[in-house]
């Protein structure tokens, strides 16, 4: 065999090996996070609970979290060091998700609230470096309004706990 023959052949095996090496990180990775939420409503009170989010990662960034109740979806960004990303919401996952915050709202105030504005101030995903465990963490400020009154809102929701491969 020839040195160019030779050397085509390492590098072939080489890059086989190193697809086959990125195939098997190309995996689902995800756990049920365990943690605390707030809810404050100008003008009505603030409601605390714990919260249990069953969350799935994909490899394309894509992202899953059911609550038990609702499934939310959306995409993630890559930020900084360390296995931090930012997620956002699709469409109609954001849409929900201002039900459920109009739902909680017109639980404390005791009238319906109907949420105008809604913005988006943290809502992140942490792995530790050996991808072992997580935390997510998500807030939002809110308007509202509800017989006859307009107010503002805040939510906070952490939870974490162990991470891995999914199915």
């Amino acid at each position: 065999m020839s040195g160019c023959s030779a050397l085509a052949m390492r590098v072939t095996l080489g890059l086989v090996l190193a697809l086959a090496a990125g195939t098997a990180y190309a995996q689902n990775e995800g756990g049920d996070l365990f943690g605390k939420e707030k809810a404050k409503v100008q003008r009505c009170g603030a409601a605390k609970d714990f919260v249990s989010w069953d969350v799935v990662l994909q490899p394309t960034g894509a992202w899953s979290m059911n609550d038990g109740v609702n499934v939310f979806t959306g995409t993630s960004v890559a930020t900084g060091k360390g296995g931090k990303r930012d997620l956002s919401f699709d469409a109609p996952s954001l849409g929900l998700f201002i039900s459920v915050l109009e739902s909680r709202a017109s639980s404390e105030c005791g009238v319906a609230i109907v949420v105008s504005a809604s913005e988006q101030k943290k809502f992140q995903l942490k792995v530790n470096k050996n991808a072992t465990k997580a935390k997510v963490k998500l807030s939002y400020k809110f308007l509202g309004s509800g017989g006859g009154q307009t107010g503002k809102g805040k939510y906070a929701g952490s939870a974490k706990g162990v991470w891995g491969p999914v199915p």
